[in-house]
């Protein structure tokens, strides 16, 4: 995912962790 993607409170449990370990 770009890095200019932030990940949503609410989703960070899975966006967030999935979006650092992408990039």
């Amino acid at each position: 995912m770009p890095n200019a993607v932030i990940p949503q409170p609410k989703a960070s449990n899975f966006t967030y962790k999935t979006w650092r370990n992408d990039r």
